[in-house]
């Protein structure tokens, strides 16, 4: 039951894109990155056909996938076409998705109905195809990625093979150093990795390095190739573009260092019950350090499951859950150790406003959506799902929050139950009332319902009294069931109990024996 673990540390002085390298080395080391793609669509020679579609004229097809051998699996290729707003007939076909496998030369068909029908006006439309002979990425390497160390904003693409022969089976996850400390993550059901000129006009691809879909369903925006999320500026500087909706505020922020003066590690638990979960760790070992917080950065996951909820013939996998840890190191009785698993949805979603990019997202059709909306990260003005597990007292935190508790020895309450602040130490529960500390089988999300995923039995969250104060617990620390149970931890949250003089908390753990 024990899992395995993968550990690469880079020297201290490093580069800005030493945390793009130590993900790439990590993700060969899962097996994760997707092999090599040739034969991806950049341009159009010609097209011809579509019909006129008077009943509406204006309205752009933004997403129209070809009808031909292989279609139907995740490499199809598809083009926004735009009408006149007088007339509906063709006014510009763009490549959207690139898709792979096609030659230079070769003619594809966009059948009408991707394009409202034939009892509208549309008919078949032909395009002939420009191909390059360029290959992005291998089974140990990038799909894409700009880290040449002079530039600014370096950034990579994994290609994830999620199911595959499936529309949607693959996911592209990005990520971008938007300084020395940060990294970007961000999601989508595709990606076109060409290195093209800005241009919007007819039969060209648009911008380059960009995700690709259907607006609102996969992007953020129109769905047009001139205005999906991509690593090129209008400048030709790699970082997001400002010219779709959520601009620079696209995906989330997580801090991987805290600066290149001591060696950066990352850190890999991965499951043996389902080997395709694996946690994601930094920290900076040699740092000094009083609590986990000073020297221990982002942890997270990708995620990686089937589920008979849904077929990725019609949806895609594009979510990440984030792990943050509160109040570590705090002192006192108010403080309040939790850890928070905080789901974000690819690429982007608020059901308030029209920044609905994630609607293909296939966890997003499974969340509890309150009638405010998802708890929102104001830095980044991106929307997640939630859940705190740790404790709660009276007064700590919000009541609308979902959260999960360590059992309180504090209190001669039931658990769950807050502690009054006039229940005194005194009057603590017996150790043989304390049950259930060790927890297994925890949901992705617990908004999530039904629940499509819960994580492997050989992780868990670990309630905790050390019997000394002031303790400084860190990644790969243990804990010690019995002889043949101890878990390695990897992200705590945890304080110095000024009743009790001990060091209490909360750890998410891997199985490592």
């Amino acid at each position: 039951m024990a899992i395995t673990t993968y550990r690469n540390t880079v020297a201290a002085g490093f580069a800005r894109t030493a945390s793009l390298d130590l993900l790439e080395g990590g993700f060969a080391w899962l097996g994760w990155h997707g092999g090599t793609m040739t034969g991806v669509v950049t341009g159009i020679t010609t097209y011809s056909g579509g019909g006129v579609v008077v009943s509406s004229a204006g309205t752009d097809q933004t997403s129209c996938y070809v009808n031909e051998t292989g279609a139907g699996s995740a490499h199809t290729c598809s083009f926004y076409v735009e009408r006149l707003s007088g007339t509906g007939a063709v006014e510009k076909v763009y490549v959207q998705r690139g898709g792979h496998g096609y030659t230079n030369g070769q003619t594809v068909t966009i059948p009408a109905f991707q394009m409202g029908g034939t009892g509208i006006g549309a008919s078949d439309m032909t395009v002939q195809v420009q191909t390059t002979n360029v290959s992005y990425g291998t089974t140990l390497t990038w799909y894409d990625k700009e880290t040449d160390p002079a530039i600014d904003y370096p950034w990579s693409v994994m290609r994830k093979t999620i199911a595959s022969n499936k529309a949607y089976g693959d996911t592209y996850y990005g990520f971008q150093m938007s300084d020395d400390d940060t990294m970007r993550i961000l999601s989508g059901s595709s990606f076109f990795p060409w290195d093209a000129a800005r241009s919007t006009e007819n039969m060209s691809p648009g911008y380059g390095n960009r995700f690709a879909g259907a607006n609102f369903m996969d992007t953020s925006d129109s769905g047009a190739p001139d205005g999906c999320p991509t690593f090129d500026d209008h400048n030709g500087v790699n970082q997001l573009s400002s010219h779709n909706i959520i601009g620079g505020s696209t995906g989330i922020y997580l801090d991987v260092t805290g600066s290149n003066v001591f060696d950066l590690d990352i850190n890999i638990f991965r499951s043996s019950l389902d080997p395709r979960f694996a946690v994601f760790a930094f920290n900076q070992p040699t740092r000094p350090s009083t609590s986990i917080s000073d020297n221990t950065y982002a942890c997270f996951f990708l995620h990686d499951f089937d589920s008979t909820l849904w077929d990725y013939d019609n949806v895609f996998l594009g979510g990440y859950t984030e792990l943050l840890r509160h109040a570590s190191g705090g002192s006192g009785t108010a403080q309040n150790p939790e850890i928070e698993f905080r789901t974000y949805f690819a690429p982007y979603y608020n059901h308030n406003t029209t920044e609905q990019g994630a609607q293909r997202c296939a966890e997003l059709g499974f969340a509890h959506l309150p009638s405010n909306g998802y708890q929102s990260n104001t830095y980044v003005g991106f929307e997640y799902a939630h859940t705190l597990y740790g404790s709660w007292t009276q007064y700590s935190g919000s009541y609308n929050d979902p959260h999960f508790y360590y059992y309180d020895k504090t209190a001669r309450y039931p658990k769950g139950a807050p502690r009054p602040d006039s229940v005194a130490p005194s009057d603590n529960l017996p150790d043989s009332m304390n049950y259930n500390a060790i927890w297994n089988g925890i949901p992705l999300q617990t908004q999530f319902i039904p629940c499509p995923y819960y994580l492997p039995d050989d992780f868990a969250l670990i309630s905790f009294e050390y019997g000394l104060p002031d303790q400084d617990i860190q990644m790969w620390d243990t804990i010690t069931v019995s002889g043949s149970e101890i878990y390695t931890i990897i992200c705590s949250s945890y304080r110095n109990d000024t009743d009790t003089g001990k060091t209490i908390g909360i750890a998410f753990c891997a199985r490592t024996t």
